[in-house]
């Protein structure tokens, strides 16, 4: 299963993701995919300038990405306690989508994680058939995991 280390200093109390609800994310990733990812994947929170100037760099795009994700190795069978990757979510801009999808803050934030691991093994969203099983997988993960995602 997955290890996710997540950076979040930034938040108190119930803002913070708890390593039950991330275990949950990671054993729902894991069934939906039908393999064992065993990797560790950092995974923090950035502002929204941080993430304007972070998009600008490496994606050549003006404008607050709501993440980011910088994989450490290529998408093959990931070993136990293998550093895979780097997830960066921009939480204001989590917040605004969360308004604009009518659901919490947590669920958006669970949606783009799977996201974040499914670009590190590999897939992509360069086409409209690619982004539309991207999403589906994303949508699947979540009711796996118990939590609801606009349809």
């Amino acid at each position: 299963m997955i290890v996710f280390d997540v950076q979040q200093e930034l938040f108190k109390g119930g803002k913070r993701l708890s390593s039950a609800w991330l275990d949950r994310l990671a054993r729902s990733i894991d069934q939906e995919l039908s393999k064992s990812l065993q990797g560790m994947v950092s995974v923090a929170f950035v502002s929204s300038p941080r993430m304007r100037t972070l998009t600008k760099q490496y994606r050549g795009d003006d404008h607050v990405s709501d993440i980011l994700t910088f994989p450490f190795v290529t998408p093959r069978r990931w070993k136990t306690g293998e550093m895979v990757g780097e997830i960066l979510l921009c939480y204001p801009q989590i917040i605004k989508q969360a308004k604009i999808n009518k659901i919490n803050s947590r669920a958006e934030t669970a949606f783009l994680l799977a996201h974040g691991i499914l670009h590190l093994q590999g897939k992509t969203h360069s086409t409209q058939k690619k982004l539309a099983d991207m999403i589906r997988l994303q949508k699947a993960i979540l009711a796996r995991a118990g939590m609801v995602y606009p349809v």
